[in-house]
This record gives structure tokens, C-alpha cells and sequence, in this order.
């Protein structure tokens, strides 16, 4: 075993795998509270979500951005040892930064980096001590001859606000440190054992992850992907599903109607509801779909909600939507999300006005009327209890796969695969 695989093996044993969550585990749960909170699985921003999982700004209700007097001296201090010792990640002037409260990250490496970066450490930190803790940890590596990298966020909107980039030879001493300052000052840790749930916790307080094998990307990234792309592929599995069912859905007026049929009926009702939103923004007097004249546009509309009220939906839609629903039973079979239904309706032809009827033909020159499917696509997930399907049935081999994919061990969350490989033969490490 060379030096630095036994130096990780070391490292590992002694902290980071001593309480373990495999990232079947972690799915799991992050699926059974996404669900428990009524959040959409198929629009859930899973990155966005993951970070701010225990933040401050959740725990308190808002976030807080840094201190700027204690900011600004900081600074001053690390641009005297290196012009380019600091930098945001998004190109923001840090002075900027600063000043606006603008939410970024800002990198500090006053000396550069003389290492592989190979492990990451996380704090859940307040804002108003961020740089408390930045300063101390800058004076204890200055004292022990060592050099530091790390970023912190502008606010305490996040769960892993603070982050010091090391390696395994290195990752003992910013532990220790992180340890002293904690001891005397444990007021500036508060809430810091709660933190992002992907994370290992290092001494109940500290966040202990990989560095990624995709340089460019992060910790937390990689993970919410898996996640992403999981959910997606059962889904996909659970429309298929759908037209294998028997199940009829119920409509509003209590009529049991197969897949199509239902869809059909859905579009009608959403093509009514476009109709009367419209009506309202003519009232509100808005200029609609580059109608000049709002009075023409008006009685249209007008005459086009009474052919609904009366039972008189205009046949070429109705056969437009047949057309629809049928490919979109298509689409169900082969795991397809339904697409946007856009039907062409209104002409900025002043034939309009002279013939109202004219809105039932087919036109070159008609502006199109998107309808949402959303609601169709909900109500149909509902029906079919795709949501709890997925939470309650957790695909291992699907999650094993794609953790391969990602180079995250599926073992423990916090290790990449190749990790997992190197020791796999120690049972004490991974089990």
C-alpha cells in the first residue's frame, strides 16, 4: 500500500466512517421528506434543496449576510500577503460583494495551493461569524508554517456556508484547529451538528466529504444529480405503467373515462379556462398576442365563450385535441412527459370581426394558444400514485448505477468509488 492511499486509509478510520449512511439511505429519506412536505418530484430543484436542507436562514427565517466592518478589515489583510489571494466565484468585485450584500462565494488562498486537494470540510455557519472563523483559522495555519484554502458564502442561506478545501495529509490539522477555536469560542459553532444530510459529520460539527473526480463540479452536485436523474427514470418507468393500467379516471362530473378519453376531456376544460384568463386581461385592457384593437378582440372572445357555454365546441379543436390525446398516450408508453399542447385559435385578420366563426378554421395566419398540461400531468401522477410508488419502492440497482456513473460511492455517501475500490478489503472501514 503506498504512502498516501495508507495516509486516506488512516484518515477514514479514524474519523469519517464511523457512523455511515449508504446512499440508498440517503435517497430514501430525502425522497420520503419531499414527499411528506408535498413537493412536486418532477420540478423539485434537487441541487437548491440539498444546500439549503438546516440552513440558518431556514432555522431563523432569514438569512443574514457577513459583517462588514469585520469583512472589509479581513480583506485589507489578505490582499497585503497576495493581490489575488481572494476572488468570488462568479466574477463579483469582492468590495462589491460587500457592500451590496450580494450572495456569492469567495475563494481565500493567500499563498496558493501546494497540494492535491483531495477532501473537503464543511461548517454550517452563521454569517455574522463566518469571518470570525476565517481569521482564526488563517492565524493558526500562519502559526503551524501550513497554507489554507478555503470559501465562504456572503449569507448564512445555505447549509455548508463555510469550506475548507485540504488533503488527507492535511485534513488532521484544520480538524484540530476547527476543535480549538470551537473550544473557546462554541458560540460561534451553534447549529453547525446540523448540516447538509449528504455530508459525514467529523466530531459532531464538521461536514467531511470528497473531492468530486469531476473537477469542475462539487460535492453536492454530483449527489443531487443522482438523485435528479433517479427520479426521472422512474417516472419515465411509472408512465409507462399507466397504459398498462385498466384504472379509469374520474372527471369533475363524476364520468369514468379511459386514459385518452381523459386527457381529451382535461384539454377542453383547460381551453375554457385560457378563454376566461384571456377575457380578464382584455378587461384589465392588456394588449393580448399582438391584438391592437381590444374591442374587436373582445366580442370574439365573447362569442367564443358562449359557443362553449352552449355545448358548441368548435369540432376542428375537438379533433386537434383527439389528435393529441392520442400521440400522448404514445408518448405515456414510451415514458414520455406529455408536451405542451399549442392550438391555433385567433388571427389578427379582420375577418374576425366580420365573421366570428372564423376563430373554428384553420388559418395560416392564426397566433397560437398554449395550453397547460401541467394540471393534466399532476392529476394523472395522483391517480396512479406515482409519487409514493417511487418512495416507497426504492430501486437499488437503478441507484447503484448511477452512483457508478457519478464516481459516488453507493456504499458511503461521502467517498467516491474509487475510494470505495482501494478499500474494499478493509472490513473495519467499509462494511
Amino acid at each position: 500500500m503506498n504512502k498516501q492511499l495508507s495516509k486516506k486509509n488512516e484518515f477514514l478510520k479514524k474519523y469519517a466512517l464511523k457512523s455511515n449512511m449508504s446512499f440508498h439511505d440517503f435517497c430514501q429519506e430525502f425522497l420520503e421528506n419531499a414527499y411528506l412536505n408535498n413537493l412536486d418530484l418532477e420540478k423539485i430543484n434537487i441541487y437548491n434543496l440539498m444546500q439549503r436542507i438546516n440552513s440558518k436562514k431556514l432555522l431563523n427565517g432569514k438569512a443574514t449576510f457577513l459583517d462588514k466592518s469585520d469583512a472589509t478589515l479581513f480583506f485589507k489583510k489578505v490582499f497585503s500577503k497576495n493581490a489575488k489571494g481572494a476572488f468570488s466565484q462568479e466574477g463579483d468585485d469582492i468590495n462589491e460583494c460587500i457592500k451590496n450584500n450580494l450572495s456569492d462565494f469567495i475563494h481565500v488562498r493567500p499563498f496558493g495551493v501546494d497540494e492535491k486537494i483531495e477532501c473537503r470540510l464543511y461548517l454550517n455557519l452563521q454569517a455574522d461569524k463566518i469571518i470570525k472563523v476565517a481569521n482564526k483559522i488563517a492565524k493558526y495555519s500562519c502559526k503551524a508554517g501550513k497554507r489554507f484554502y478555503y470559501k465562504f458564502y456572503t449569507n448564512d442561506s445555505r447549509n455548508d456556508s463555510f469550506l475548507i478545501y485540504t488533503s488527507y495529509n492535511n485534513a488532521d490539522f484544520f480538524i484540530e484547529t476547527l476543535k480549538s477555536i470551537k473550544e473557546k469560542n462554541p458560540e460561534w459553532f451553534a447549529g453547525c451538528e446540523k448540516t447538509n444530510p449528504a455530508l459525514q459529520l467529523i466530531e459532531g460539527f464538521i461536514g467531511f466529504g470528497e473531492e468530486p473526480v469531476y473537477k469542475h463540479s462539487s460535492y453536492n452536485y454530483e449527489r443531487s444529480q443522482i438523485i435528479k436523474e433517479y427520479i426521472k427514470e422512474k417516472l419515465s418507468e411509472e408512465r409507462k405503467n399507466m397504459t398498462n393500467s385498466n384504472i379509469y379516471i374520474k372527471n369533475s362530473l363524476g364520468q369514468k373515462l379511459n386514459l385518452q378519453d381523459y386527457i381529451v376531456y382535461r384539454l377542453k376544460q383547460e381551453f375554457k379556462n385560457e378563454i376566461a384568463n384571456l377575457k380578464n386581461n382584455v378587461k384589465n385592457k392588456k394588449s393580448i398576442m399582438h391584438i391592437n384593437n381590444i374591442n374587436e378582440y373582445e366580442k370574439l372572445l365573447n362569442h367564443v365563450e358562449q359557443d362553449i357555454k352552449e355545448n358548441k365546441f368548435p369540432l376542428s379543436k375537438i379533433k386537434e385535441m383527439e389528435k393529441y390525446a392520442k400521440q400522448a398516450v404514445l408518448d405515456l408508453k414510451n415514458g414520455k412527459r406529455l408536451e405542451s399542447f399549442d392550438t391555433k385559435i385567433f388571427s389578427k385578420n379582420k375577418e374576425i370581426v366580420k365573421n366570428p366563426k372564423f376563430y373554428q378554421k384553420d388559418s395560416d395566419d392564426k397566433i397560437g394558444l398554449p395550453i397547460c398540461i401541467t394540471g393534466i400531468m399532476e392529476k394523472l401522477y395522483k391517480t396512479f400514485d406515482v409519487y409514493s410508488k417511487i418512495v416507497k419502492n426504492p430501486d437499488e440497482a437503478l441507484m447503484k448505477k448511477l452512483c457508478d456513473a457519478h464516481h459516488v460511492s453507493y456504499k458511503n455517501l461521502a467517498l467516491n468509488t474509487e475510494t470505495e475500490k482501494e478499500l474494499s478489503l478493509n472490513k473495519e472501514i467499509i462494511k
